[in-house]
C-alpha cells in the first residue's frame, strides 16, 4: 500500500473514533420471536441511553425506555404476552404497561407513590394471567438491602390484585410456567450467596434441588420434562427431570438423580448478572440447541431428539445469547415444523457485533434479522449464509470500518502464581496505513472485566478496537474468578479476590513482554467496576504499569459492603470474607489505605447517580492521590448511573482515557481532542 508508514505506537490515524463508537452502533438484547414478528430492545447512546423496544426493525414505544431495575442491573424488562403484544416496564418510573398487538399502551401495575419502588421483571404470560418477578422498595431514601423480592401472578388487565406465588427467600429468577399452565417452575437462592453459587430449584411451592451447587435456567419441555443447567458436576451442563420426578415427595433430589442431556467440558450458560438472557432452547421434537462456552469461545450444539450423537453446528459465530424457540406463524396461526424446526439467537463474533440471527437447526445456515447498526438490517446478510457470502466483517463495512482496522484475538494462556494457569484473549495493534518502526514494541492496554464473575466477550467490541487501531495492544484477561472454565477456575477467587485477579494481569502483562509482543516499559491497566477495583490494586501493590484508568472502581471493600444495592451486599462474603468480622481483610486489601504505595498516574471516571458504586469510591482514591501528589485526572459524569449510556459521556470518558494515556507515555495522538487535564 503506497500510503502505508511506521508511525510510533499511540499516534495512527483511525476511522474508529469515539463518536463512531457511541453513536454508530446500538446494543442488542432480550430478542423474542413472538407471533411471526421478530422483537428486541436496543440500548441507544445517543439517545442518552435509552433502551427501545423495536419489532421487525421499528421502534415501537416512542421516546419510552423499557428498562428495569430488579437486582439494578435488570434484563428481562419485556415479554410476549401470548396474543401478540408484550408487557413492558417504563424506566421513568418503573411502571409495568401493556402493549396490545393493535399498538394500545395501557399501565398494568398502579402508579408508584415514589418512581421505582416497585420493579418487575423476568415474566412469561398465556395470554390470560402473567407471572413476574416483583421488587419492592419502601422508599429511594430506605437502606437498599430491605428491598423485598417475590414472584407474582395477575389477570394482565391491571384489574385485580397481585397474587403472591413464593415470598420469603431474599431473590428469585425464572418464573417458568408450564405449556399447560398446571405447573410453575422457578430458582430462589439466600444471601450471602449469588446464583453461582448455591440455589434452589422450586416447583408448585415445593423444593426440588437444594444443596448441589449452582442450578440455573429451569425450562419446561413439550413432553413435560423440565430441563435445568446444574454446575454440580464442575461445569454448567444441562440436565432434564422426568415429570415423576417433580411429584410431590418430601426430600429434594440429588445432582446424580438428574438426567444428563448434554455433558462436556464447557459451560451451558453465563452468570446471571441480567435476568432472561437463555443459553438453551428445547425444540417441538425434542431436539435441545445449547450455547457451550469454552473460554471466551461459545459453540453452538445441538442435541437431537432421542438422544443421538451431539453435533456441533458449523457457524461463523463465537458468541450467543438469547437462545430461543423460533415458530412459523401465518395467519392460520402458529405452524409446527416436522423437524427440530429453527431458533434465534444474539450472535456475535470477533468482527461482528451483536446480532439477531435466525437458525435453521437441521440446515445449520442462517438469516440475519437484526443489526446493532443504526441503519437497520442489511438486506445483504439475510442470504449470506445461502450465497455463501462470508457476513464477518459486515459489522465493520457497514459503519464505514475498512475490516483491515480490525484486531482479530488470540486466545492465550500463561503461567501465574500458585502454579496455576490463568487466560486471556490478546489484541495485536492492526491498521493498514500504519506500522511500528523498527525498534519498537507497541504499548499494552491490559483490561479487567468486571463482575469479578463474568468474563472477557469474544464478539467484536469496537471499544477494545479503539486502542488497537491506534497502535496500542491490548489483553482482556479472564483471571482466576472468571467463567468458562468450569466451577473450579470460577471458585478459585473466593477468598483471594484482590490477590489472584491482579496477579493474573500481572502474569498476563508479563507474559507478553518477554515474549517479545510489547513494550515492558509502557504497560498500562484499565478496568471498570470490579475491573476497577482490580486496576487500583494492581498499582496499589505492584510496580509494574506506568499508568491505569478506573472507570467507577472500587477503592474501599467496607464502604461498598456497607452502601451498595441488595443483590451484591453480601457478594464480597464470599471474595473476601464476612464483614465486620474479616474487617481487617477488607482494609488490607483496600487499595485508598494504600496510596503511599502509588507511584503510577490513574485517570478516574465515575457516575453522579452510581448505586453499585457511590461515587465517593471514586472521590476518596482522587482525594488520597491528590495529597500525595500523584498526577491524577477525575471525570464525574452527572445523570450516569453504573456504566456510561450517554453518548457524549461515552465520548468524553473515552478521548480522556486517549488523551491521558498520551501525556503519560509521550506520544501524539492523530486524533483532534481535547485535552484532559490532569492534576499534578
Amino acid at each position: 500500500m503506497s500510503d502505508f508508514q511506521d508511525l510510533p505506537c499511540g499516534s495512527w490515524p483511525s476511522p474508529i473514533s469515539a463518536s463512531l463508537i457511541a453513536t454508530g452502533t446500538a446494543l442488542l438484547n432480550n430478542l423474542w420471536s413472538h407471533r411471526g414478528r421478530m422483537w428486541w430492545t436496543e440500548s441507544r447512546p445517543a439517545e442518552s441511553g435509552r433502551n427501545a423496544l423495536v419489532c421487525d426493525g421499528e421502534d415501537i414505544w416512542d421516546s419510552v425506555s423499557v428498562r428495569t431495575r430488579v437486582h439494578s442491573y435488570g434484563g428481562g424488562a419485556w415479554w410476549p404476552d401470548g396474543k401478540g403484544g408484550v408487557y413492558a416496564c417504563d424506566d421513568a418510573d418503573g411502571r409495568l404497561w401493556h402493549l396490545t398487538a393493535g399498538g394500545e399502551a395501557r399501565p398494568v401495575s398502579p402508579e408508584p407513590a415514589v418512581a421505582h419502588s416497585r420493579r418487575y421483571a423476568d415474566g412469561r404470560a398465556d395470554g390470560t394471567t402473567t407471572v413476574c418477578v416483583l421488587e419492592e422498595h419502601q422508599s429511594e431514601d430506605q437502606a437498599r438491602n430491605e428491598a423485598v423480592n417475590r414472584i407474582v401472578r395477575f389477570d394482565g388487565s391491571g384489574s385485580s390484585e397481585l397474587e403472591i406465588v413464593a415470598t420469603g427467600a431474599d431473590f428469585y429468577a425464572w418464573p417458568r410456567p408450564s405449556p399447560d399452565g398446571r405447573r410453575l417452575a422457578w430458582i430462589q437462592w439466600d444471601h450471602p450467596n449469588m446464583p453461582w453459587d448455591q440455589t434452589e430449584l422450586w416447583v408448585d411451592g415445593r423444593r426440588v434441588i437444594a444443596g448441589i451447587g449452582s442450578v440455573v435456567e429451569p425450562q419446561w419441555g413439550p413432553d413435560g420434562r423440565l430441563y435445568v443447567v446444574s454446575d454440580h458436576n464442575g461445569w454448567w451442563n444441562l440436565y432434564h427431570l422426568d415429570g415423576e420426578q417433580l411429584l410431590d415427595g418430601d426430600q429434594s433430589l440429588d445432582g446424580d438423580q438428574m438426567v444428563p442431556v448434554f455433558e462436556m467440558d464447557a459451560e451451558m450458560h453465563r452468570p446471571a448478572w441480567l435476568f432472561d438472557d437463555p443459553s438453551y432452547a428445547v425444540c417441538d421434537d425434542g431436539t435441545v440447541v445449547v450455547s457451550a462456552i469454552r473460554g471466551s469461545l461459545a459453540e453452538l450444539w445441538l442435541m437431537p431428539a432421542g438422544g443421538a450423537h451431539p453435533e456441533r453446528l458449523d457457524l461463523p459465530w463465537t458468541s450467543y445469547g438469547c437462545v430461543r424457540l423460533d415458530l412459523p406463524w401465518t395467519s392460520y396461526g402458529c405452524v409446527r415444523p416436522a423437524g427440530p424446526g429453527s431458533v434465534t439467537a444474539i450472535a456475535a463474533s470477533p468482527t461482528h457485533e451483536p446480532t439477531a440471527v435466525r437458525i435453521d437447526v437441521s440446515t445449520a445456515t442462517f438469516e440475519v434479522v437484526g443489526s446493532t447498526t443504526r441503519d437497520g438490517v442489511d438486506p445483504s446478510c439475510s442470504s449470506a449464509a445461502r450465497d455463501g457470502v462470508d457476513p464477518a466483517h459486515s459489522s465493520a463495512t457497514r459503519i464505514g470500518v475498512d475490516p483491515a482496522y480490525l484486531s482479530e484475538p488470540r486466545p492465550i494462556g500463561f503461567a501465574t502464581t500458585d502454579g496455576a494457569e490463568a487466560h486471556g484473549l490478546y489484541y495485536p495493534p492492526a491498521n493498514p496505513v500504519a506500522g511500528v518502526p523498527a525498534g519498537e514494541r507497541p504499548p499494552l492496554l491490559v483490561l479487567s472485566h468486571g463482575g469479578p464473575t463474568g468474563a472477557a466477550r469474544s464478539g467484536l467490541q469496537l471499544g477494545i478496537q479503539y486502542w488497537t487501531s491506534r497502535g496500542i495492544a491490548v489483553v482482556d484477561v479472564n483471571y482466576r474468578g472468571s467463567t468458562g472454565y468450569g466451577t473450579a477456575y470460577r471458585e478459585a477467587l473466593r477468598g483471594r479476590w484482590g490477590i489472584v485477579d491482579v496477579d493474573d494481569c500481572v502474569a498476563a502483562a508479563r507474559y507478553l513482554v518477554n515474549s517479545g509482543e510489547v513494550d515492558g516499559d509502557r504497560l498500562i491497566i484499565r478496568g471498570g467496576s470490579a475491573g476497577g477495583y482490580t486496576t487500583l490494586s494492581a498499582l496499589a501493590f505492584h510496580k509494574v504499569f506506568a499508568a491505569g484508568a478506573s472507570r467507577y472502581g472500587i477503592a474501599d471493600l467496607a464502604a461498598l459492603a456497607i452502601d451498595t444495592h441488595k443483590f451484591e451486599s453480601r457478594y464480597l462474603d464470599s471474595l473476601v470474607g464476612p464483614y465486620p468480622e474479616a474487617a481487617e481483610v477488607y482494609r488490607a486489601r483496600s487499595p485508598l489505605f494504600h496510596v503511599d504505595n502509588f507511584d503510577a498516574p490513574m485517570i478516574v471516571l465515575q457516575g453522579s447517580d452510581d448505586e453499585v458504586v457511590p461515587p465517593n469510591q471514586a472521590e476518596m482514591i482522587v482525594t488520597a492521590l491528590e495529597q500525595r501528589s500523584i498526577p491524577v485526572a477525575y471525570l464525574l459524569f452527572e445523570g450516569e448511573q453504573h456504566g456510561f449510556r450517554q453518548a457524549g459521556n461515552m465520548v468524553a470518558a473515552l478521548e480522556a482515557e486517549l488523551s491521558f494515556f498520551a501525556q503519560i507515555l509521550g506520544f501524539t495522538p492523530a486524533d483532534d481532542i481535547p485535552p484532559v487535564t490532569i492534576r499534578r
